[in-house]
């Protein structure tokens, strides 16, 4: 029986729909998935404190407890394997011609990663009972440690890039101002400018996430005593900054 015409069209003008085809490309990708799972696991972390601090009902606290651990899972399951792409990655790194600094913490980073990626497959391994290796805290501890030292390898760099180009900033700030003065600027001083701009924005926002990020693990490792909410916050910031610039890179 064919579909009517009236039906295809409106079907046609919904999937048409930018906002629709822009979840369809989002959602598409792993990358992506994992990281719209990652915003619901750690705002459901953030409800759950919410919830237990202001005394609500056990049952919508273990509703959204079980929110969280569906979606922390599930990005488990999306994520076994993916050592072996940081591996790689570190490999492509190191062969980078570039600053040596740069070069060696964008290494640094991805091995960490592996170490993280490799131990957190080895706890859903064992949670499945496929693996009997260690126990869940000890695993857990060690891939915290792994993400840890990626987190400080990525501010390192970060911070490194950060003073040249600040320092780049500035110089430009002064020319312009002499420029203005003359009535006159060159055009490729304002591209030098906004090529400047963009690269700060991009550093200092990796910073911020970052920063935030390692909360996560010095919590985990018992470095630093802060509560569950401020923890579960700055994973749902971190989330939300990550799909967004993985939603830019799509729609570039």
């Amino acid at each position: 029986m064919p579909v009517p015409k009236t039906n295809l069209h409106i079907a046609r003008i919904i999937f048409d729909n930018p906002f629709i085809q822009s979840y369809i490309k989002y959602t598409t990708t792993i990358i992506g998935r994992d990281k719209a799972y990652r915003f619901i696991q750690y705002a459901s972390r953030f409800l759950v404190y919410i919830f237990l601090k202001y005394d609500f009902s056990k049952d919508i606290v273990t509703k959204t407890k079980n929110v969280q651990l569906a979606m922390g899972q599930t990005r488990k399951i999306l994520r076994l394997g993916r050592f072996i792409d940081s591996l790689n990655l570190a490999i492509k790194s190191a062969k980078v011609d570039g600053d040596t600094f740069v070069t060696t913490m964008a290494t640094l980073n991805k091995v960490a990663m592996a170490g993280y990626l490799f131990f957190d497959a080895l706890n859903l391994l064992r949670t499945f009972n496929i693996v009997s290796y260690s126990t869940a805290p000890e695993l857990a501890r060690r891939a915290h440690k792994g993400w840890l030292i990626a987190l400080t390898c990525s501010w390192l760099s970060g911070m490194y890039q950060l003073i040249p180009l600040k320092l780049k900033e500035s110089v430009i700030h002064r020319a312009q101002e002499t420029f203005r003065r003359e009535k006159s600027e060159p055009a490729e001083k304002e591209v030098e400018r906004a090529i400047v701009s963009r690269q700060l924005t991009t550093v200092k926002r990796q910073l911020v996430q970052d920063s935030l990020d390692m909360l996560i693990p010095l919590s985990g490792l018992g470095f630093l005593d802060v509560n569950e909410g401020i923890v579960a916050l700055a994973g749902t910031i971190t989330s939300f900054m990550g799909g967004q610039s993985h939603f830019n890179k799509l729609m570039a």
